[in-house]
Formats: structure tokens, C-alpha cells, sequence
């Protein structure tokens, strides 16, 4: 045993003779394996205790026979703790079902391994009648894998965009505003934290200016934990993009862990859609790839984006209708350090009948430290053939060809992945999660449902 680990196991025992309250620790092997990580979470000392089970859909937070104005789960966001179990953050609409979402709150609940189960969620804020139509993503949750700190950032209907840290496990938070003005076109925020520092990004409807098709903008900050935030600024557009579009884009970590974004931009007015590839603190952008002629994206066309690094190298999956293949709604790329883009590849359909057994609206791109590529995608409709079931895991190790079914195959769910995330811990295991609203399915309890790779 290491001297950290000696330090660490007299502290919890101390702390355990001061309280009848069952104490948390860590039982540190002395090796750090991949990523520097704090070891426990900031501020107080935690057993890993028992995974989740795998291979199996598990219910998180379950919705039974909920008021009939309520949604439980949209805007989920999932991060893995230090011991690669699974937090999540989400958006509870409306809780009491009277139609009137002023007491529409964001939460917070975690896998506790001494007590085998999810933690009684816990509220962040109220924050009043949000707009979350789908495929709006209105909480971000990260963890600051050195410090330990875990973070929220949400939408609040001040309006505002507001930041929650906590530094006890998730107990207690710490609120403030990130957003630099009053404007009430804020949405899809993102967040990410690495050793002190944080990164917010969110999207500003009012950015350029106050009205108008040419006003959107994507917005980025940042501080320490110590520092106020840095100016907004604005993200930039190619040199055909009148301004960025309002619809779920992405924020990620790179290898240094400086941040990346990809988004939506076009010209004004709302011609070809293109997705749009940024570094800050450069003040250029990179052209992903278009929509060609396609120039509707009402409706189930809503586009949205994820990304994710493979090594030095980005990648993105995202829901965007291409002229290239109207039977391909779901799309993969990678990219030669952000500058060169790959052909986009559309994602296998587990049907031959046309326009059967696709996804639409809300995607995940997870990849793992070994190369492991896992691009989900929501199912919103029945099985053509029963063949799979949803959400549509699409898997592949060389980022060109991929095979898909449902990750749980023996219960197969439809309409199924609203609002779906997906991370791979440091053992290089897949987790996702979704919001099911569903209720009466044996195969699955409504609510947050969880997925772990066996």
C-alpha cells in the first residue's frame, strides 16, 4: 500500500469516528492508469464500493405513472466519475404536471457503489419555464478529472446561462451566471473542466446583434477556478456563413485539453447548412462538410452535432439531411488535426425497407484511449423487421466501417434514445444513457435508463 493509500484510509477512518454517518473512501492502488486523476472527488473522500450492472438496461431515475405535463430526462447529460461509474444531470419539466413549468428544475444523481443504487437526486436550481423542445440540450454536466470538481452548466429562464460547480460530491452548488447579457435566445450550452480551468460555450440567438436571420452566434468563455471569465467570444464563420445556427453543437477536449467546438452555420438567408470546425483562440474556422441543396431542417430535420478526439485528430457525428443520400440522416467524420475532413460516412440502417430503421434528432459520439468508436443515435419508431431495437449503437474501430443494432439485444426497445449520451471510462468501457419515456415496457422502466458495456 502506497503512502497515499496509508494517508487516504486514516483519514476516512478518523472521519468515521466523528459521525454515525457512513464515510466514503478510496482505495487508491499507488498506479495512475491514463489520465491524471484526483483519486476522489473534491472535498470529501468516497468508496468505490459496486458497479452498475452491465449488458442491461438499468432505470437511474424512474418515472412511474408521472402528471401528464411532466418530462423527466431532456437535456441528459451524462460524465464517469474517477472509478468510471456514471453521473448525470438533467432537466426535470414541470415536475408537478399542472402544465405550468415554473417549477421546472435541474438535478443531479450518481451511481453510489456502497449503496448499489442511484443516489436520491439532488436540485441543483429552479429554473422556470426553459424552452427544451426537442433537439434543444439545455444542461451540460463535466468533471474536472485533476481537482476533482464536477460542474453543470444549464439554461435558466432569467434568461440566463448559469454555471453550477460543486466540490462535495455533488451534495451542494455553487451557482453563477456565465452569459454576458440579458438576451433571451440562449440555448445548448457546453462545458468542460480541466485542472481548474473551465470552458463554457452556449449558443446566443442575439449575439451579433438583435434581430434578424443574421444574428446567431455560438459564444465561448473562459476562467480558472480562482479568475473571472474571460470576454465572450464569439465563434467564427466561414467566409459564406452569414452567422451560426440554433440547434444542439458540441464542445470537446483535445490531447493538451484545450478546448474544440463544431457547429452550424449559414448564409443569410438560410441556404446550404454547413458544419463548422473551431480552436480557440484562433480566429478562423474549418469547413466539416454541407447539406448541398437541402435548406429545410424544420421538424424531425432538426440537425444535431457531437464531437469527439481520437488522439490529436477530431471527430464529429451529427443528424443533418445531405442532399448526398436522403436515406442517411446519421453521419460520421474524422479529421487530420482539424484541418482535413474525411468523406462523411452515413451510419449502416438495421432495415432494407426505404426510410425504415433510421434515427433522427439527438446523437452521441464517444471514442475511447484504445481507438473504440461509438456513434448512438435516437430511434424514434418501431422496428421494421424486429431486427433492432433502439437506440442505434453503431460501432467501429477504424472509423470507416460500422456495425449497428440496439446495445441491449435481447430487449428491444422503440422510440427509444431522447436526449442520448455516451462516454468511455479510462477501462475503456461504454456507458450510455437516454431519456424513456415509455411506461409499461418490461424491457425497460421509464425514466433515465443506463447502458454499460459487459
Amino acid at each position: 500500500m502506497t503512502l497515499r493509500s496509508v494517508s487516504v484510509l486514516l483519514g476516512a477512518l478518523l472521519c468515521a469516528a466523528c459521525s454515525s454517518t457512513p464515510q466514503m473512501m478510496v482505495m487508491d492502488s499507488g498506479v495512475d492508469a491514463g489520465p491524471m486523476d484526483a483519486g476522489v472527488d473534491a472535498g470529501m473522500v468516497r468508496m468505490k464500493g459496486e458497479d452498475p450492472p452491465v449488458g442491461s438496461y438499468l432505470t437511474a431515475v424512474e418515472l412511474n405513472d408521472p402528471p401528464l405535463g411532466r418530462r423527466l430526462g431532456d437535456g441528459l447529460s451524462l460524465a464517469l466519475d474517477q472509478f468510471n461509474q456514471p453521473m448525470l444531470a438533467y432537466l426535470d419539466a414541470d415536475p408537478n404536471g399542472d402544465g405550468v413549468e415554473l417549477d421546472s428544475q435541474v438535478a443531479f444523481t450518481r451511481w453510489n457503489g456502497v449503496d448499489k443504487r442511484f443516489q436520491v437526486p439532488v436540485v441543483i436550481g429552479t429554473v422556470g419555464a426553459v424552452a427544451h423542445a426537442a433537439p434543444l440540450q439545455q444542461v451540460s454536466l463535466a468533471r474536472d478529472p485533476v481537482k476533482g470538481t464536477l460542474g453543470v452548466l444549464f439554461v435558466h429562464s432569467m434568461p440566463a446561462v448559469k454555471l453550477a460547480l460543486s466540490t462535495d460530491e455533488g451534495a451542494t452548488w455553487n451557482i453563477e451566471t456565465v452569459s454576458d447579457t440579458g438576451s433571451a435566445k440562449v440555448s445548448n450550452p457546453q462545458l468542460a473542466l480541466y485542472d481548474g480551468a473551465i470552458h463554457a460555450a452556449w449558443f446566443d440567438g442575439e449575439g451579433r446583434c438583435t434581430s434578424g436571420n443574421a444574428c446567431g452566434a455560438v459564444k465561448y468563455r473562459t476562467r480558472t477556478l480562482t479568475t473571472a471569465f474571460s470576454a465572450a467570444v464569439l465563434a467564427p464563420n466561414l467566409s459564406d456563413t452569414a452567422s451560426q445556427f440554433d440547434a444542439p453543437f458540441a464542445m470537446a477536449l483535445g490531447p493538451t485539453h484545450a478546448p474544440a467546438l463544431a457547429y452550424f452555420g449559414s448564409a443569410d438567408p438560410l441556404t446550404t447548412l454547413n458544419v463548422i470546425y473551431w480552436a480557440p483562440p484562433s480566429t478562423s474556422a474549418t469547413k466539416v462538410t454541407d447539406s448541398g441543396s437541402v435548406t429545410d431542417f424544420t421538424g424531425n430535420r432538426k440537425p444535431s452535432l457531437s464531437l469527439a478526439f481520437k488522439g490529436a485528430n477530431p471527430s464529429v457525428g451529427y443528424h443533418l439531411l445531405r442532399q448526398a443520400d436522403p436515406e442517411g440522416l446519421l453521419w460520421y467524420q474524422s479529421s487530420t488535426a482539424g484541418s482535413a475532413w474525411t468523406t462523411p460516412i452515413s451510419m449502416p440502417r438495421t432495415s432494407s425497407v426505404a426510410g425504415a430503421e433510421i434515427t433522427r434528432l439527438f446523437q452521441a459520439l464517444a471514442i475511447s484511449s484504445s481507438g473504440k468508436i461509438a456513434l448512438v443515435g435516437n430511434f424514434a419508431a418501431n422496428p421494421q423487421q424486429q431486427q433492432c431495437g433502439g437506440p442505434k449503437l453503431s460501432l467501429s474501430t477504424d472509423g470507416t466501417t460500422f456495425t449497428t443494432c440496439s446495445p441491449d439485444k435481447g430487449h428491444l426497445l422503440n422510440f427509444a434514445g431522447e436526449h442520448v449520451t455516451a462516454a468511455y471510462g479510462s477501462d475503456n468501457k461504454l456507458t450510455l444513457a437516454f431519456s424513456y419515456p415509455t411506461i409499461g415496457n418490461p424491457d425497460a422502466k421509464a425514466g433515465l435508463v443506463l447502458w454499460r458495456d459487459p
